[in-house]
């Protein structure tokens, strides 16, 4: 809700669809519903679900990081052309093809798993990376557009959130269940269940947003890509802001594929804990979600930023108390993860508020999809670095703090954490113009 906000307006996002037009109020409800299907699949890459499949394929632990880190690097080359194209072409005929790559990618990740050959096994999990980045880069570009058009200016806080929430809520419940299913070793077969179960979530989805109306164009795209993409960098504030959101993220963005890694090579979780401490990221990102949101409300975008870089520190560098606490390593893990999660929330709506109040009137879809696309692109770069880093055996496989045996991960999160101390200073790219908080889909 905008600060202009009447109490006229207030009643009506309290009734929720009650005054939508049933065309629309339909539509809505069908990119809620086909996000909490679809949004199964995109978690998969963050909450470890991918990660202990792609281990128990026996791929390399290096290149393991660097097919999760993928999807971010097509998102760069992908979707600002997409976002472009859906305003020349219509958002539909965007969204739908890339959701559909989405299911297609999830299928190649399946088949991999048929395959005894390693070279082919390998192969069809390097597709499946690209194809999910490119099919998750278009449809992004197009269904962000689509809801802009569907949902009316005075629900869109009140849609946002609840879009958001119902996602993350079922999230939650599908990576607790497998959690719960999975044995400390799985096997094959069974991750093959559950991917085959985010297949038919894919495909659910592609089938709800092919159905959602379309409504018309406010009006013909005029400007080109790069004149576009040119005339939202001169806006007050909006380069130096969207460089800051890049820096953040490349030293934060990827710490969920290290944590499990860690997890799983250095301590020795069982691959059911290994999930279960990926979903410690969603309840975290729930929590931060709600309060971040409050706090930016009162305080503005700044102090939210200045809390979440010392929260980050904390999260990346509390695995290294093993060392200095006789605590047992899965509750700091737990800790780590959670607070993770919340900084992320955190800093992800302060993100979303500030950009709202720096992109001009003109080209708006191309003028949020540059920061958020950075965003994605800092964390990507970092799993990229931090995998070739690995593979060139620049941190040592074996070093000692306190008596304590470390891995070449938590020299990777301790160098993380003491560059997001650091970078406290970037802060002043922010121009911090903005004090009300809007809610936006991850996406």
């Amino acid at each position: 809700m905008t600060q202009d906000a009447t109490p006229d307006t207030d009643t009506r996002a309290a009734a929720w669809f009650a005054d939508v037009a049933p065309r629309e109020r339909r539509g809505m409800r069908l990119a809620i519903g086909a996000q909490v299907f679809g949004m199964l699949a995109d978690i998969a890459f963050r909450n470890g679900i991918l990660l202990v499949y792609f281990t128990a394929l026996a791929l390399n632990r290096d290149r393991v990081l660097l097919y999760l880190s993928l999807p971010p690097v097509m998102m760069l080359l992908v979707r600002l052309p997409a976002a472009h194209l859906a305003d020349h072409i219509g958002l539909k005929r965007v969204a739908v093809p890339g959701f559909a790559a989405v299911a297609g990618a999830f299928g190649l990740f399946l088949l991999a798993g048929f395959w005894p050959a390693p070279l082919l096994r390998e192969g069809l999990v390097l597709a499946g990376a690209l194809l999910f980045g490119i099919g998750i880069s278009v449809a992004s570009a197009g269904f962000m557009g689509l809801l802009r058009r569907l949902v009316p200016a005075g629900l869109r806080g009140r849609f946002f959130g609840r879009l958001h929430v119902s996602w993350q809520a079922a999230g939650l419940v599908f990576v607790a269940g497998c959690a719960l299913l999975l044995p400390p070793q799985a096997s094959v077969g069974t991750y093959q269940v559950i991917v085959g179960l985010l297949v038919v979530g894919a495909v659910t989805r592609t089938a709800m947003i092919g159905a959602v109306p379309e409504p018309p164009p406010p009006g013909e795209p005029t400007r080109g890509l790069i004149a576009s993409l040119l005339h939202a960098l001169r806006g007050p504030g909006y380069a130096a802001f969207s460089a800051y959101v890049f820096l953040l993220a490349l030293f934060t963005g990827a710490a969920p594929f290290v944590f499990g890694l860690l997890e799983k090579h250095t301590l020795h979780f069982g691959d059911n804990q290994v999930v279960w401490m990926g979903n410690l990221i969603m309840v975290g990102s729930l929590v931060g979600f709600a309060a971040g949101g409050r706090a930016t409300d009162r305080l503005g975008t700044k102090p939210v930023f200045l809390v979440c870089h010392f929260g980050y520190s904390l999260a990346l560098a509390l695995l290294l108390g093993r060392a200095l606490v006789d605590v047992p390593v899965v509750y700091l893990a737990a800790l780590a993860h959670l607070l993770y999660g919340a900084c992320w929330a955190g800093s992800l709506i302060a993100i979303s508020t500030e950009l709202l109040a720096l992109v001009p009137k003109e080209n708006q879809a191309l003028g949020t999809s540059l920061p958020l696309l950075l965003f994605h692109v800092g964390g990507a770069t970092a799993g990229v670095l931090a995998s070739a880093a690995l593979g060139l055996g620049i941190f040592a496989e074996r070093w000692t703090l306190a008596g304590t045996h470390m891995g070449p991960y938590d020299a990777v999160l301790l160098l993380w954490a003491v560059m997001v101390l650091l970078l406290v200073i970037t802060l002043a790219l922010v121009p911090s113009v903005l004090r009300k908080a809007e809610w936006l889909p991850n996406t």
